[in-house]
């Protein structure tokens, strides 16, 4: 899980985008904008430091950096990174679910949305 969040950080994404500054295949971003109202408090920290630097963060990631230069962007979700990722309102731990307390989100929906506008780029790709 270190090496997870190692990967989020801002120089080691910028040394990979460096040594490939094109994508292999067709990548899609989807980033997450979250605001104090709708950050999980174990993520409102983070939020708030983020902040200082770009009011459209995630509470792990700048708007900026969520996005795959050269890729085809999705959208930009309203939540912030774990509400997006991970499913901790089904946590049997009642502290997660208290500290992840604005973790609902449509992830279902959302897979389902991706994948179809994938495949429609993939099958009718711009000019």
């Amino acid at each position: 899980m270190a090496e997870a969040f190692k990967s989020l950080r801002q120089d080691i994404r910028q040394q990979f985008l460096s040594a490939h500054p094109e994508p292999l295949v067709p990548s899609f971003s989807l980033a997450a904008v979250s605001d104090s109202a709708t950050t999980s408090r174990m993520l409102l920290e983070a939020w708030k430091l983020l902040t200082a630097y770009d009011p459209r963060t995630d509470s792990q990631l700048l708007l900026f950096d969520a996005m795959v230069p050269g890729g085809n962007y999705l959208g930009t979700l309203h939540a912030d990174h774990l509400a997006v990722a991970l499913n901790y309102s089904g946590s049997a731990d009642s502290a997660i679910r208290s500290a992840a307390d604005h973790n609902r989100f449509p992830r279902a929906a959302l897979l389902e949305a991706a994948v179809r506008s994938a495949i429609s780029t993939l099958q009718y790709p711009s000019e």
